[in-house]
């Protein structure tokens, strides 16, 4: 599924309905292409089973202990994607209680742990679920802005982008470059870009 639909595209662009549809579904494309590859993020919800958590480094430790924390909390493990809900975690074959044993972080997939465990033999695992049902109204406009200039563009057969400056004695014409990157977008974007741990 991607941020925008085509008939957001397409209102969002003033253009009838069915007028570019192939054109606009193309920008659709790359922009969530060039989003999700600057982000490192998968933006559609999608559910993930028995995912071995990432603590970070290599086995925590041989057995459980009991650790001392001043934090309130013994462990911190993360998931691969985010944003997460819907999980349900498990060391080994026993469910560990949300709230009592652990708490989670919906934006960055952090699983804070009040219990210590051992994730030897990588028997610590998790099923959640991923991405967004809703998107972000912000992540929707940086995709709209860019299919807008896009779509601006697409005709322009001379350079890449538009007519920036013309002249009439001795006709003279210049095009500006008008290529579509993330850069413009990066202030927002940064907000949900994965950082691997």
């Amino acid at each position: 599924m991607s941020i925008v639909n085509v008939t957001e595209a397409e209102q969002f662009l003033g253009v009838a309905s069915g007028t570019d549809t192939t054109i606009i579904t193309s920008f659709i494309d790359y922009s969530q292409a060039l989003i999700e590859n600057y982000t490192d993020a998968n933006f559609d919800s999608e559910a993930v089973t028995g995912e071995v958590l990432n603590f970070g480094g290599s086995n925590y430790d041989l057995s459980p202990q009991e650790l001392i924390d001043l934090r309130g909390y013994d462990l911190v493990a993360f998931t691969r994607y985010s944003p997460i809900s819907e999980i349900t975690l498990y060391n080994g074959d026993t469910e560990l209680t949300v709230d009592t044993e652990y708490k989670f972080n919906t934006k960055n997939g952090a699983i804070y742990l009040y219990t210590a465990v051992s994730d030897y033999a990588q028997n610590f695992t998790i099923d959640y679920t991923y991405g967004y049902e809703t998107y972000p109204s912000d992540l929707k406009f940086v995709m709209l802005d860019m299919i807008a200039k896009m779509y601006a563009n697409h005709g322009t057969t001379k350079s890449e982008g538009d007519i920036s400056s013309k002249k009439l004695g001795s006709f003279s014409v210049s095009y500006s470059s008008q290529k579509v990157t993330t850069d413009d977008y990066n202030v927002v974007l940064d907000k949900y870009k994965v950082i691997n741990i």
